[in-house]
């Protein structure tokens, strides 16, 4: 290592945080560079454009003894007839809800695990 680059990292070595920030944002400026390695950006690229902004809501399992608060619960979401969300919900694996946001899965996550029931958001 040269002598030069032996004195400018004793140099840094003594800089506050806030200082090292500011000559790493004028060293930026100064050679138009990103002072973050090649694969700290691609990564940073990647999850903002796979950032999931729709949900599933599926209940996988319920206590039996919470059988028919779950039918009720269930029917006021789905908007089906009683039998037939007596067999959906008996069916297990039931979808509760598709393609929703994020608030509202966890919405319908914590109501539906009050009564008994195992959910998966996916």
């Amino acid at each position: 290592m040269s002598e030069k680059i032996k004195q400018v990292l004793d140099i840094i070595k003594t800089m506050s945080v806030w200082e090292f920030n500011e000559t790493t944002s004028a060293l930026e400026k100064e050679f138009d560079i990103v002072a973050r390695p090649p694969e700290a950006i691609i990564v940073q690229k990647v999850v903002k454009e796979e950032a999931q902004t729709e949900f599933d809501v599926i209940m996988t399992d319920f206590i039996p003894t919470k059988k028919i608060r779950v039918i009720k619960e269930a029917r006021t979401i789905l908007g089906t007839m009683l039998k037939e969300t007596k067999d959906l919900v008996e069916a297990k694996n039931l979808a509760l809800s598709t393609g929703c946001n994020l608030d509202e899965a966890n919405r319908l996550k914590k109501r539906f695990e009050e009564i008994g029931c195992t959910i998966i958001v996916k």
